[in-house]
């Protein structure tokens, strides 16, 4: 049982790493015309993209609050 228990707190520190590396990119506005002289430089291009704000997306917003669920469970498990 207490192998299980490590093995599972475990899996959730591995969940936890995951979850936290989610990150969506926006290429909605470089599909079609192939020009490689507009796509050159992809950091500034993606931060016009993402908009003014740069709010995070839903389902990043998501992927942190679950990591961080995460990370607060493995070490009661293991603790347990």
């Amino acid at each position: 049982f207490g192998g299980c228990i490590i093995l599972f707190a475990n899996l959730l520190l591995v969940c936890a790493i995951v979850l936290g590396e989610v990150r969506v990119e926006d290429w909605t506005d470089w599909r079609g015309d192939g020009d490689d002289n507009q796509n050159n430089n992809y950091d500034n291009n993606n931060n016009q993209n993402r908009g003014i704000m740069n709010e995070p997306y839903e389902i990043e917003r998501i992927a942190t609050i679950l990591a961080v669920a995460c990370m607060f469970l493995a070490p009661l498990y293991i603790i347990f």
